[in-house]
This record gives C-alpha cells, structure tokens and sequence, in this order.
C-alpha cells in the first residue's frame, strides 16, 4: 500500500485540515484528511499527487483546465475531480481557495483568557433579576403581581411579556 501525501504535517500550519466524513475509526490515515475548500477541497491523490474535488461547475473547472500538470480525471454536471503535483498546487490553490487555519493574535489570546478567569457579576444580577426573589415563582413575586394589577403585561400586540 503507497503512502500518500500527508496534508496534516506538510500544509497544517498553513490551511485548515479536516477529516473526511468516511473516516469512521481512521483517524490516523493520511488518505482521509482533506483541506476544505471554497469550491471544493484538496485530498491525498497518491504518494506524489494531490487531488481537487469541486463542488461547482463552470468557471471553476475552465480555470483548473487551464493550469499546466492539472489532470481532469472525472467531470460532471455538478463539478469534477483533478489530479495534479505539488508544483501545480500554488495555482490550483489560487483557483480552490483554501481555507486559512485561524490563529489568534497575543492580544486577543490574552483577553479571551482574562475574560473567562473575571466572575462577571454584571450577569449574576441580571439572571437574579429576571428570576425574581422569591427564586421564579410568578404568583408570590411582588414586581409581577404589580404589573398585573395595573394590566401592563401585555404588549401592543397582544402578548403577555411578564
């Protein structure tokens, strides 16, 4: 059995890297992750090639006929399947537009961290509020018993919006 192409090590730092939707207890086979795609996605096609699976017909495939060392293998009405090598893989990228692996700046890395360390009482209060104090029972809660007394818990629409 060849080894194909392993897309996790040589283009993970790079672009997103997913496993395909087959990959039921495989995870560690380098034949089911694939780089998803705007029009598609790129997959291991061999030990030396890569391959393009698109999900739009038209433009697309007129644009990846013309790059030079881009092999049509299926074409449909739906899209179609290429192979090429990885010197053809800068221009199938241009095309394919893979998506971009996300990363957080130092800044924002940090204040996602303070964030989840400060207790935010801002919405303790809030829930307590809405509660009531008496821990969400309508009928003994003083602020609900007033409205309805005075018949403002109704909306111009109609709707009860205790």
């Amino acid at each position: 059995m060849t080894i194909p192409i392993d897309l996790e090590t040589e283009f993970g730092r790079r672009w997103r890297i997913e496993l395909d939707e087959a990959a039921v207890g495989r995870r560690g086979d380098p034949w089911m992750f694939r780089i998803p795609c705007r029009y598609g996605h790129l997959y291991p096609a061999g030990p030396d090639l890569i391959g393009a699976a698109t999900d739009h017909a038209g433009a697309i495939v007129r644009k990846l006929r013309a790059i030079p060392g881009v092999v049509i293998v299926a074409d449909g009405e739906d899209g179609c399947n290429a192979v090429f090598s990885r010197a053809a893989l800068r221009y199938v990228a241009r095309v394919m537009k893979p998506r971009s692996l996300r990363k957080l700046s130092e800044a924002h890395a940090a204040a996602l961290a303070l964030g989840r360390l400060v207790k935010k009482s801002h919405c303790q209060s809030a829930i307590g509020a809405a509660v009531g104090p008496t821990g969400g029972n309508l009928a003994t809660d003083t602020h609900v018993a007033e409205r309805l007394s005075t018949g403002s818990n109704f909306s111009s629409n109609g709707r009860n919006v205790i």
